[in-house]
């Protein structure tokens, strides 16, 4: 009985603190408490680890869906036979009309943007030959830039400052197209960004430049003989078109809400337009991002009960080999109150370095899996130690209290075999 003698010698009023007296009271019940050191700490592990895998997922849709760009847009490229007329190729009026069905079936916000096309290459001072396509408002975005400005054209090999193009006076005849003249239209260019939106829908050739709405208006000036931009757009979406091509390529929709996408792709199809967009494989998405938090969920609340039964099942077996230590502890003149301080003081040694292999993994994962989510590590470690607290706050505050508080010779008679 070393423990017990131990205890006997150290009286309420020596200079000993109560957390030498803590390490004093442990006796044959320490197995209990190595127990439920390891079952809590390999429970937070657990959970550590099943809340990493779920952040990972989670991470990773927003990496490939949520925060990607590329996967807001849809492409409307032609009028199917439902309300098509001649070929089936977009007007004008298309834009507005895409813009509003598209509008009306988003529960967020959505923005339409046209795409123009002039069917001929231009030639220009470094001897390149390029095709330029127009965009309408916000077209940047799908460039992946903050802003278009008039006079620049993004695309080609190389960046090239004050390019001269050569552009036809364009006439058209019942055999086609023809020019008898050039004019000049000075543009910036500047390189494409990698993995553009626009890039999703077709692969760009080098040789294909995108400007703003403002600057293929004046190139349209130019082809058309001195049309202004509204007029060629209603001659061109008129009965005739004087012009001879099709100038709108394609309209895109960009929209906010990822839920929203799928809803207005198919809006656009029932509206009578051909769509394209990357989450059309994709409709189930919303229902297994649910799924997945839903499963997640569930294993955390399995691990958080298997922390509370099997800590505090070995807990409470070593508060009931303690009686009799808590017996002597008050017989000898330690008041009841500082009793209950020494065992929260054990306690609390013991959840604490039950908590450290967590803390350490939620560190780890933190560096290697999602270090540009710092936040991250903030839950997790929250979450550990709000189960380490939780637990410590029960056993230290409501069983504690009821064991030591019990009479001085019913703790000494109890479990005396242990000690």
């Amino acid at each position: 009985m070393p423990e017990a003698t131990a205890v006997a010698v150290v009286g309420p009023d020596e200079p000993v603190d109560d957390r030498a007296v803590s390490r004093l009271v442990t006796g044959r019940a320490s197995k209990h408490l190595r127990y439920a050191s390891v079952a809590l700490g390999g429970t937070l592990v657990l959970v550590v680890a099943m809340l990493t895998q779920l952040q990972q997922q989670l991470g990773s849709v927003v990496d490939n869906f949520t925060a990607n760009r590329n996967v807001h847009y849809i492409a409307a490229t032609f009028r199917t036979g439902q309300v098509a007329t001649g070929t089936g190729a977009l007007r004008f009026a298309d834009v507005d009309r895409v813009a509003q069905v598209a509008s009306d079936a988003a529960s967020g916000a959505t923005q339409a943007v046209g795409r123009y096309r002039i069917p001929f290459g231009l030639t220009a001072s470094d001897g390149m030959t390029y095709f330029v396509d127009g965009l309408s408002s916000g077209g940047a975005g799908l460039l992946a830039r903050q802003s278009l400005p008039d006079g620049v054209a993004v695309g080609g090999t190389a960046a090239l400052s004050g390019a001269q193009l050569d552009v036809p006076v364009v006439h058209g005849e019942d055999g086609g197209m023809s020019s008898d003249r050039l004019e000049q239209v000075r543009l910036d260019i500047e390189p494409l960004a990698p993995g553009a939106p626009v890039a999703v829908f077709e692969t760009v050739d080098p040789a294909r430049l995108f400007v703003d709405e403002a600057t293929f208006a004046r190139l349209v000036a130019v082809v058309g003989d001195g049309v202004d931009w509204q007029t060629f757009r209603d001659q061109h979406d008129g009965g005739a078109n004087p012009y001879g091509f099709e100038a709108v390529a394609a309209v895109y929709v960009h929209v906010d809400d990822l839920s929203d996408v799928d809803r207005v792709g198919r809006a656009l199809e029932r509206a009578g337009y051909s769509t394209s967009y990357t989450l059309r494989a994709f409709d189930d998405l919303a229902g297994s991002i649910s799924g997945g938090r839903a499963v997640g969920l569930g294993l955390m609340a399995a691990a958080l009960a298997l922390c509370l039964v099997l800590t505090f099942t070995n807990l409470q077996s070593y508060l009931n080999l303690a009686h009799r230590d808590m017996g002597i502890l008050q017989h000898i003149g330690y008041p009841a109150a500082r009793v209950r301080r020494v065992y929260r003081i054990r306690l609390a040694s013991v959840v604490a370095q039950a908590t450290v292999p967590a803390a350490v993994l939620a560190v780890a994962a933190a560096i290697a899996q999602y270090s540009g989510r710092p936040w991250l590590l903030a839950v997790d470690l929250g979450l550990v130690l709000l189960l380490a607290g939780a637990l410590f706050a029960v056993v230290s505050l409501v069983q504690v209290p009821r064991h030591v508080n019990r009479p001085v010779l019913a703790l000494l008679k109890l479990d005396r075999q242990f000690d």
